[in-house]
């Protein structure tokens, strides 16, 4: 049992290198292989065990500075953020410990076979599972453009399967290594895979390549991200990070804008990220008429973030506001996906005693368009704030509708000196690739980044973390988009469906199996 625990352990201690950004992005490959090696053998009690362990350490890992966003944005006590940062880990944890309890009992990591049956179901497990942010340990290789493509035909599931399977292959190779025919097809099977995600990679790069510097097959376009890197105020007490001032204000925001339009004349929007505190959406407030000043007199477009409240609702919308090149309000678009505990408060009207608990949690409430905004005659911008980048449904549907580029508006300050912004901006590139658009993530205060439709991130695009500038750069715009933005999640349907066929069908086989298979320590039944 020890061994199977530091066999668990090491999993997890490979996934901090890999995880965004990790020094050895590649070990993604063999991240898993060590868990995969303390469930051979295991009792299905074992394996619920090491399975719980392992998600819950993966998520420790990737997702500690939870505690800072409850501490400074929705400014519980440390104590209290810290309790409810270990509860969420513990929570997600829980489709780790089913695929656990589940790989142990049928013995799949016993055959070929059973490895695709383990890669299949920790795919489904993993994809299915209504994670806070549904991030997985596949998105360390945001860094290798070469090995997402695979993104374009059925997204985030079909590279988690290819690489689960990858890894259970590897773990498969070390348990036959005295077989040297079954070792073979192991290695064969890894051999197959790799060869797989490269060959695809390859192609697909060379082809878009091709498209990029073919004017015919797309367009251009040029926008200006603006990162003013304005302090954190908590209950009344600024917290200052990297170069920023304590006196730094929408002013600032204001005045990198004058200068952007300077330096890019031919920008055809300057985007601002979101701010702490936020602005009203208010033609007459203030900061607006001075952005309205600065579109009308340079005929250049803005993109900001406000908030609006409806008294009818009882809350505020979240939105992305079009500020026309005439200064005149245009279009906006409302915020859908809500952050919870930070935006909103999830069954608060069933559990109204919640607020006690989370009192400083906002009253946001979600829109529901996705009407792209328009910029210009060519091109349509795909609107998004924050976190909602991060759920490919939603930027599917504003695929649908036409938009050619996605535009993310960020603030996370509120996580202070952390991986959170670079585990964000990770996880937002991945949509690039799955629709075959353009990203600009403009931030506050750092991780901002210029993607193209491939994943490459453009050169001198990343912003530094806690540091005030601006981004200009060139992003080329495909005429097509991807398989996957016309056919969804088609590959996790299937895969769905499929295996749940296959585990139906053994259970009715065996009366009694999972009871059988907690208590028995000799069960390696096989699917």
């Amino acid at each position: 049992m020890i061994l199977r625990l530091f066999l668990t352990l090491a999993s997890a201690g490979i996934f901090a290198l890999c995880f965004p950004d990790g020094p050895l992005p590649l070990s993604a490959f063999v991240c898993l292989a060590p868990f995969a090696l303390a469930l051979h053998g295991a009792t299905a009690r074992t394996g619920l065990l090491l399975g719980s362990l392992c998600g819950f350490s993966f998520w420790l890992i990737g997702a500690w500075w939870l505690a800072n966003g409850f501490y400074f944005y929705v400014t519980l006590p440390w104590y209290a953020a810290w309790f409810w940062t270990v509860a969420g880990c513990l929570l997600a944890a829980l489709p780790y410990a089913l695929f656990g309890l589940l790989c142990a009992h049928f013995g799949w990591m016993n055959t070929t076979l059973g490895r695709i049956k383990a890669a299949a179901a920790f795919t489904v497990f993993l994809s299915w599972y209504p994670f806070l942010f549904p991030g997985n340990y596949v998105h360390s290789l945001y860094s290798s453009p070469l090995l997402i493509q695979s993104l374009d035909l059925g997204g985030l599931p079909l590279l988690l399967f290819l690489v689960t399977l990858v890894n259970f292959f590897a773990a498969g190779a070390v348990m036959e290594r005295t077989e040297y025919r079954r070792i073979f097809k192991s290695v064969l099977a890894v051999s197959a895979v790799l060869a797989l995600i490269l060959g695809y990679g390859v192609c697909r790069l060379k082809m878009l390549h091709k498209d990029m510097s073919n004017t015919d097959k797309g367009h251009s376009v040029k926008v200006v991200s603006i990162q003013p890197n304005l302090p954190l105020t908590r209950a009344g007490k600024t917290h200052i990070f990297g170069n920023s001032k304590q006196h730094d204000d929408h002013n600032t925001a204001l005045k990198q804008s004058a200068e952007a339009i300077q330096r890019f004349p031919d920008a055809q929007a300057i985007i601002w990220p979101e701010l702490p505190g936020g602005i009203p959406c208010d033609p007459e407030n203030e900061t607006w008429r001075a952005v309205g000043d600065l579109a009308q007199k340079s005929g250049i477009p803005f993109i900001v973030n406000c908030y609006e409240y409806d008294p009818i609702a009882g809350g505020d919308y979240n939105k992305a506001q079009l500020i026309k090149g005439s200064g005149e309000f245009g279009p906006s678009y409302r915020k859908q996906i809500l952050l919870p505990f930070g935006e909103y408060l999830p069954g608060e009207r069933q559990l109204p005693w919640m607020r006690k608990l989370f009192p400083r949690t906002l009253h946001y409430i979600p829109g529901n368009d996705t009407t792209p905004l328009p910029l210009g005659d060519e091109v349509l911008v795909i609107p998004t704030l924050c976190y909602e980048v991060l759920f490919p449904r939603l930027v599917r549907d504003f695929v649908l509708e036409g938009g050619g580029v996605i535009v993310n508006l960020v603030d996370d300050v509120w996580f202070g000196e952390s991986d959170a912004s670079a585990i964000h901006m990770a996880l937002a590139i991945y949509r690039a690739v799955e629709f075959r658009v353009p990203l600009v993530r403009a931030t506050n205060s750092g991780n901002g980044v210029f993607v193209q439709p491939t994943g490459e991130i453009v050169k001198g695009s990343r912003t530094p973390v806690f540091k005030a500038g601006m981004t200009s750069f060139p992003l080329f715009i495909p005429e097509k988009r991807s398989v996957y933005a016309v056919i969804g999640d088609i590959f996790l349907i299937l895969l769905t469906l499929v295996w749940g066929v296959v585990v139906i069908l053994s259970s009715f086989s065996k009366r009694g199996w999972l009871f059988q298979g907690f208590y028995n320590k000799n069960s390696n039944n096989m699917l």
